[in-house]
């Protein structure tokens, strides 16, 4: 994103994907969701400076 417009460039966007843990959970969920099963433990504090804690509730909603 562009700090001074706000413009997000989306073609960056769409490159970091492959780091996104939710993003590659849901599109491989058929083949790895059974491995999975019971082993995912992720703690997060309420709050942190980089607010991680808000893609941690979308990662627990796509999980349940």
């Amino acid at each position: 994103m562009d700090r001074e417009t706000g413009i997000m460039d989306h073609k960056t966007a769409d490159q970091w994907k492959i780091y996104d843990l939710r993003c590659n959970m849901e599109k491989n969920w058929s083949w790895s969701g059974s491995k999975l099963k019971g082993k995912i433990h992720i703690f997060v504090e309420d709050m942190d400076n980089y607010y991680l804690n808000n893609t941690v509730v979308l990662l627990e909603e796509f999980l349940e």
